[in-house]
């Protein structure tokens, strides 16, 4: 492992955050492993052709077995590690414990915002888009080497198999966390440290996991370190683009059944006789309404920050290609560069998309008002005109009484 010089400065603010949540982020569990590492390794052969092996994942039980596998690690030739922490499902802890994650961090000397996106996990009862930060980039530099570090956030939308009456939604939000460590020597010093490469994933989705795994022994041919780094960012990237589409289109549907039984509505009298209107919006299809209001804000703020992300993760892609490939345009990293940059302008449609359908609900719900409006203006106006009618009749009928001839008031003796 590589590590520069401490962080001078803590956020003292955010390590009283972590502290005061910690028995709701972290629980190690006997029957789980808290960590996993994996081990990228680059080797060349007789011919000068480089191939890349990725070991099977090393379970990392408590913070000794750590400390053994750090030790024995210094010795090793890999080029990337992915340490991977685990939770048994959303809401729930990590499976690690405090002081696990506490020491891979500090020996890793992981800038102070990957804790942020730590603070996003572990127990909660209701989510809040607004405690997700933005991606953050940090770069340093010492007379040894240079440093870039990312750390980041990323959502997806994935069919969670729940009944769909009484209101229940069909999709459940995860989220993954990445830090990612890149380290350049200098050039220039022979002592130089060598070039190492740091992921620490949490709760990554199978899928992803699974596109790694199979896609990195297929980039054998490219004479560079780092060359496989933002492929790992790229697969977690595209897994957490897939489900928003179909999201958008079941929040659509929903919204639309709503829209389009009040847009039949019969509004005006039919016929001669007067029939009642059959105008009728439920206090369910206005709870309905809302509901999709707030599913679709959530999402904007999602897709807003995903965008952002997911650009800047092809900046940094860009400026690692420009420290570590030759500049000729054929390298594997700016094949990846292309490819962050049709992920951001899928996102951004995805975005778009989100503004245009939150303009339909909610114009169906001010319809949907309007027509209680009208509804209670017509009720009212029919008690009016009720009321009056019975006020005349009685009117009249006391003028009857009084000019009829024939009324006589016989009173009998008691």
């Amino acid at each position: 492992m590589v590590c520069l010089s401490n962080r001078s400065r803590i956020d003292q603010y955010l390590m009283d955050k972590v502290q005061s949540k910690r028995d709701r982020l972290f629980k190690a569990h006997n029957s789980r492993p808290q960590l996993e590492l994996t081990s990228i390794y680059k080797s060349r052969d007789a011919n000068g052709r480089w191939s890349v092996q990725l070991e099977s994942p090393v379970k990392i039980n408590d913070l000794s077995e750590l400390r053994q596998v750090e030790e024995t690690g210094n010795d090793a030739s890999g080029c990337i590690q992915i340490y991977t922490v685990r939770h048994l499902r959303s809401w729930t802890t990590l499976d690690i414990s405090y002081e696990t994650i506490e020491h891979l961090l500090t020996v890793h000397n992981v800038f102070d915002h990957f804790w942020r996106c730590i603070l996003t996990f572990g127990i909660k009862f209701q989510e809040n888009e607004y405690d997700f930060p933005p991606l953050r980039a940090n770069n340093e530099q010492n007379t040894q080497s240079r440093v870039d570090e990312l750390a980041y956030v990323i959502r997806r939308v994935e069919p969670n198999n729940n009944r769909t009456d009484k209101g229940v939604c069909p999709w459940s939000i995860r989220q993954t966390g990445v830090y990612h460590k890149m380290v350049y020597p200098n050039r220039y010093r022979e002592n130089s440290i060598r070039s190492t490469s740091v992921f620490i994933l949490i709760a990554p989705s199978h899928a992803a996991e699974k596109s790694i795994a199979q896609r990195l022994p297929d980039n054998v041919s490219q004479d560079d370190t780092f060359g496989q780094d933002f492929l790992i960012h790229e697969c977690i990237v595209g897994d957490s683009m897939k489900g928003w589409m179909d999201y958008q289109t079941w929040l659509e549907d929903e919204s639309k059944q709503i829209a389009d039984r009040v847009l039949v509505l019969d509004i005006l009298p039919r016929g001669n006789n007067e029939e009642p209107r059959s105008v009728y919006v439920s206090a369910e299809d206005r709870q309905r309404l809302k509901q999709l209001d707030d599913y679709i804000t959530d999402m904007l703020v999602i897709l807003q920050i995903m965008v952002d992300s997911i650009r800047r993760i092809g900046k940094a892609c860009r400026r690692h290609c420009r420290t570590s490939c030759t500049g000729t345009g054929s390298c594997f990293c700016s094949h990846k560069i292309e490819e962050f940059e049709e992920y951001a302008a899928e996102a951004q449609t995805s975005l778009n998309r989100a503004m245009v359908l939150r303009e339909r609900v909610q114009s169906t719900e001010q319809l949907c008002l309007h027509l209680s409006d009208l509804l209670a203006y017509e009720e009212a106006a029919a008690l009016t005109q009720l009321s009056y009618a019975s006020r005349v009749e009685s009117e009249e009928m006391v003028k009857l009484a009084v000019s009829t001839d024939g009324l006589r008031i016989i009173a009998y003796p008691s």
